[in-house]
């Protein structure tokens, strides 16, 4: 236990100092399932006082500022409630998210205050991204309209086609039934995304060797595969995404696989996590990491969905 906190020779790592804020008797504190917002959002985030004394403050105040690029851009203040032995939900926040036109950093601080006093203050660092443009894509889409395929078609405002170049594929059988047609469609220059397959054996385009998809819940996939279609993406933009559907955090995907003639995209749990391979003229594509509900809500996702559907790199 001690290794985890100090050097051979004493010193404090970084945990040592995230432990002794962990045991801090009287606390502000920030709760968020997200730090990646875009311009024209609030920010969603919960602010508690914790206190683990008997003791009450006064005159407990909180004070809060968003910061970016060094200014102060939002700041309030309220009154707070604090009771001894408990911690105390306080409100969430509605802050308007910044108009960017690049990635851009930011940091939102809390503290609370015993009149003019500074009791405790915290910070978490929060990132802001422009607001994503329409995506002009249309696509088809194999399987029922509740299902992964129809559901991303949705978030993105994709338009629905029948001659589309982009076939968004969750129901393995339904695929089966038109199998013909695809394939001659993939060789033709059409892309085929299969979408979050359940642990099985498949037969896909491009090889008549079987894939297998096992069951995974990673809440991290690895970026780091020389993949074009993950280039620029920043070091931990790839895990914890928010899930829209469920309200908070879940896993980033379903499933793992391997197979034979994969590219691998996204690693996960050291396998294929995302994978694509040519097929005559087009590609196909396995992705088990979850796209559908993670869109609109997490700015490494929406970019890496429109990179898989245009086979572009827009930037994240």
């Amino acid at each position: 236990w001690m290794k985890s906190i100090v050097d051979v020779e004493r010193q404090p790592k970084p945990a040592f100092f995230a432990y002794r804020e962990a045991l801090t008797p009287l606390m502000a504190n920030i709760r968020t399932d997200r730090w990646k917002f875009f311009s024209g959002e609030k920010m969603k985030c919960e602010f508690w006082v914790c206190n683990d004394t008997h003791e009450v403050p006064a005159k407990p105040t909180l004070a809060w500022e968003l910061e970016v690029d060094g200014k102060i851009i939002h700041a309030q203040r309220a009154t707070a409630k604090v009771k001894p032995i408990e911690s105390v939900f306080q409100g969430f926040t509605a802050i308007p998210v910044p108009e960017v036109t690049q990635r851009t950093k930011g940091k939102l601080r809390l503290a609370l205050f015993d009149g003019d006093k500074l009791v405790h203050d915290t910070a978490i660092d929060v990132e802001f991204f422009p607001k994503p443009k329409p995506l002009d894509l249309a696509v088809q889409i194999i399987g029922s309209k509740t299902n992964a395929a129809a559901r991303l078609t949705r978030k993105l405002k994709l338009r629905v086609k029948k001659d589309a170049p982009v076939y968004l594929i969750d129901d393995y059988a339904a695929y089966e039934k038109r199998r013909r047609e695809i394939d001659s469609a993939i060789q033709n220059g059409a892309r085929a995304i299969f979408l979050n397959l359940p642990k099985g054996e498949y037969v896909l385009p491009g090889s008549t060797a079987s894939v297998t998809v096992q069951a995974a819940n990673p809440h991290f996939l690895s970026r780091a595969t020389g993949h074009p279609l993950v280039a620029g993406f920043e070091p931990f933009d790839f895990q914890f995404w928010f899930d829209e559907q469920a309200n908070m955090l879940t896993p980033l995907g379903n499933g793992k696989f391997i197979g034979d003639s994969w590219t691998t995209i996204l690693k996960a749990q050291g396998v294929n996590g995302v994978a694509e391979r040519k097929f005559g003229s087009g590609r196909v594509i396995l992705c088990e990491a979850f796209l559908a509900d993670r869109v609109t809500a997490n700015p490494a996702a929406r970019a890496f969905a429109e990179r898989l559907l245009t086979g572009t790199s827009v930037q994240p």
